[in-house]
């Protein structure tokens, strides 16, 4: 998947889940409104980085409302990916950023969809101590969430998040390989129901020419 919609880590390998809370988060947009990102067509019918780069002058209405366009040359050429809008950036930023808040946290795995967000949320329960001496409270998945959500709202003028979030415990490695899987091939997913629908995004859509 393109850089800044999916990451995975390798944090977990050799350590018990006994030390971890570890969760499957799923936070959706406020009425389901698709204004994170845009799942595209495979590299093939998209554009170049230079031309993204270039394309703001004769953006779409959705990416004027939305903020531009970020793009990332693929390392999947061939399949679909995710182009991020101005909230799906500050949401990776706010992400990227979340153990600056809470340094026993950390998100595994991520992708940030049109309208959702899936992530691995990981709490350290026995990294108590900062690097500074002090002792670390362990947040709940709810203040981690909470936090996240505001991070990004507060720069915006409208709503931007659904009032709740989905948790499921991830307990065992095969559950956590399984999700990490289930929210790699999201995108892939996402566009396959699109094109069963007839309604695919183009890059005629995004306001990016030839």
């Amino acid at each position: 998947m393109n850089n800044l919609s999916f990451r995975r880590s390798n944090r977990l390998m050799g350590h018990g889940y006994g030390r971890y809370s570890v969760n499957f988060v799923t936070i959706c947009a406020k009425n389901r409104n698709e204004i994170f990102s845009a799942v595209v067509g495979p590299a093939i019918d998209r554009p170049t980085a230079t031309q993204a780069a270039t394309a703001t002058d004769n953006r779409s209405p959705l990416l004027q409302q939305h903020g531009g366009l970020t793009y990332r040359p693929p390392s999947n050429a061939g399949l679909p990916q995710v182009v991020l809008f101005d909230v799906g950036r500050k949401i990776e930023g706010a992400i990227i950023n979340i153990s600056q808040i809470y340094p026993n946290v950390y998100i595994d795995v991520h992708v940030i969809m049109p309208d959702h967000l899936h992530m691995i949320l990981v709490i350290d329960d026995c990294r108590q101590i900062a690097d500074n001496g002090q002792a670390l409270a362990v947040p709940t998945v709810s203040a981690v969430v909470s936090s996240l959500k505001q991070t990004v709202s507060m720069q915006y003028a409208f709503p931007v998040w659904g009032s709740s979030f989905h948790n499921r415990i991830v307990r065992s490695e095969n559950d956590y390989q399984e999700i990490a899987e289930y929210i790699e091939k999201n995108p892939v997913a996402w566009y396959n129901k699109r094109i069963y629908r007839g309604a695919c995004v183009s890059r005629e859509t995004l306001g990016v020419g030839g």
